[in-house]
């Protein structure tokens, strides 16, 4: 069974969510939804792209992911679906799918969708989820050909969005906060062989905004650094990261996504 994956900034109050779902379910009735979150901070489409380039390698290979956090929507972006390899992405082109692109390079292709051609109601210039990104990746799901209501575009005229990020200031290392999670865990704009050789160098300095907030420990997990102390560590993504034990970094300092955090030691 093919798995539609709903992920927006839409929150819980209101109906915005279903919406997509029931849009979905009126061209495909059997399709399987799973919300991966709603709960995406407000237009923050960094914090979509982190979450959706993090999490969709955890479903089946041939799912579709529908990915809305889209502040300007009913202007000029343009609506987009991808296809990396066999799992499909559907949303805005603002740089939340580009990620995805990035790490499927020369196994990926991107549709532009022709917003006339998707529904056959009226389409709201204010909630392109329930109108035009749903009901594309319902159709895709039924096996319909993407160009029945779409055409190919060059994946390299798509807006980029880059989730890695550093510099040297100072004899420090610095880095942007990618994401905030609800723990106020603070995830930085670096994976891979340099976050590794972050955790190597023992204590480091937090700098940020010109000042310093406290030392952080290198380690495995926040739970093995004294309760109050920051803590330095690989996150479960493969992604460095930066928590206060049993307490949120994020609301004692007032960082904020898109913020540049330095370390030095």
């Amino acid at each position: 069974m093919v798995v539609l994956v709903l992920l927006s900034d839409f929150g819980t109050k209101d109906a915005y969510a279903s919406l997509m779902r029931a849009a979905a379910k009126k061209i495909n009735s059997d399709l399987h939804i799973e919300d991966l979150t709603h709960g995406i901070q407000r237009f923050c489409v960094y914090c979509g792209a982190y979450v959706l380039y993090t999490s969709y390698k955890w479903f089946p290979e041939d799912s579709i992911f529908v990915s809305v956090v889209d502040p300007w929507v009913g202007g000029p972006r343009r609506g987009i679906i991808i296809k990396a390899k066999n799992t499909w992405f559907v949303g805005p082109d603002n740089g939340i799918l580009w990620p995805v692109i990035e790490e499927n390079a020369g196994e990926s292709e991107a549709f532009v969708i022709d917003e006339k051609r998707v529904v056959p109601w009226p389409i709201s210039s204010t909630f392109h989820g329930r109108d035009v990104f749903a009901p594309a990746a319902a159709r895709i799901s039924r096996g319909e050909d993407p160009l029945s209501f779409s055409y190919k575009t060059n994946i390299h005229s798509l807006k980029t969005l880059s989730l890695r990020y550093s510099e040297e200031i100072d004899g420090a290392r610095c880095f942007k906060v990618i994401y905030v999670d609800g723990f106020g865990d603070v995830v930085l704009s670096a994976d891979g062989e340099k976050a590794k050789e972050l955790l190597s160098i023992g204590k480091v300095r937090v700098l940020y905004k010109g000042g310093e907030i406290g030392e952080a420990i290198p380690t495995t997990t926040f739970s093995l650094v004294p309760t109050g102390a920051i803590a330095l560590y690989i996150n479960s993504f493969g992604f460095l990261e930066l928590s206060i034990n049993m307490s949120s970094l994020a609301e004692k300092f007032g960082l904020e996504v898109g913020d540049k955090v330095c370390l030095k030691q």
